[in-house]
């Protein structure tokens, strides 16, 4: 880090942000525990992806794709495929790495500017509060 006048307390945010991760992984696993033994078929999550994105499953590419990475994702252990985890998972993976970008420069700048925006966490959040609630 460059010596400028801002240096200590850029130092000082970056070392409460650091501190906060512990908690924050704490009550992340807290919260995803029921995702880990809640178990859902493929009709039932295609649903709430339904509800969630606003399409219909019939073949649509979303629903299909989504499903797909539930099913062969190397991201996703096989001990917990048919749960609400890797619904989740596939999920924001799909929506992270592979959904369509409408983004004038390269698709992965696209992907990362959506990821931080509001729409995409949000959808995350809703589906994560589903699956739960289900």
């Amino acid at each position: 880090m460059r010596h400028t006048s801002g240096a200590i307390y850029a130092l000082a945010q970056a070392h409460e942000s650091l501190n906060a991760v512990p908690r924050y992984a704490s009550a992340f696993e807290k919260a995803s525990e029921p995702l880990l033994t809640k178990q859902y078929v493929d009709d039932e999550f295609s649903r709430i992806i339904e509800r969630l994105l606003a399409v219909k499953s019939e073949e649509n590419p979303h629903v299909s794709a989504i499903l797909s990475l539930r099913h062969g994702s190397s991201t996703i252990d096989d001990a917990f495929r048919g749960s609400a985890w890797s619904a989740y998972q596939s999920f924001t993976e799909y929506a992270d790495h592979f959904m369509p970008v409408r983004f004038a420069g390269d698709a992965a700048t696209g992907r990362a500017m959506r990821s931080i925006g509001t729409a995409m966490p949000r959808a995350k959040s809703r589906l994560f509060q589903a699956l739960i609630e289900a």
